[in-house]
């Protein structure tokens, strides 16, 4: 990142990602009931459009702030690993799938900060891979809270393996591929 481009302000996208992380709470209360409700798929579509909002703000404004930059990932990373994590604790996906998203996820930042650690301020850019694994993963939560009740075994047995593996490859690519070229490259 160029820092001459990185404005010192809260920008207008940095604010909606921050609205984001507040919301997440509201999501993780109503998704953790045990009755069914439609409050938590509303919430997700609405955390999801505001995810597609402030990017499409940032690029088309051209703000980037620092802040954002950090905070736009780690909100796409809560959302996604305690949403699992809830799932997990209720019966509506396995432990394993939680424990392969969140380990991943800490496999990316703790790589994150050795490598901020090894050669400084760099960062390494978002690979296709992962962001696919964030769409197949954003698709099998939105299976679960929306058509999960008319969805077969085996059907639901292929989201949790697709989830898992499209996962653990984009986890691969990030530390064989993306961070030790960033190390060796230095």
């Amino acid at each position: 990142m160029n820092t001459q481009e990185i404005s010192p302000t809260m920008t207008l996208a940095t604010k909606i990602t921050a609205l984001r992380i507040l919301l997440m709470p509201l999501f993780l209360f109503f998704l953790a009931k045990k009755e069914p409700s439609f409050w938590p798929g509303l919430i997700f579509l609405f955390l999801g459009f505001t995810d597609i909002l402030d990017g499409i703000i940032a690029r088309t404004r051209k703000e980037r702030s620092l802040l954002g930059s950090l905070l736009d990932p780690l909100a796409d990373k809560l959302l996604l690993d305690s949403t699992y994590l809830v799932f997990a604790l209720t019966g509506r996906a396995p432990f394993w799938l939680f424990l392969i998203i969140g380990g991943r996820d800490l496999l990316l930042i703790v790589g994150s900060a050795l490598i901020y650690l090894r050669i400084g301020g760099s960062s390494i850019r978002p690979r296709t891979l992962g962001k696919l694994s964030t769409i197949i993963q954003s698709l099998t939560i939105f299976a679960i809270l929306f058509v999960w009740e008319s969805i077969t075994l085996p059907i639901k047995n292929y989201l949790f393996y697709s989830t898992a593996l499209v996962t653990l490859l984009s986890g691969i690519d990030y530390l064989f591929i993306s961070a030790w070229r960033k190390i060796d490259a230095k």
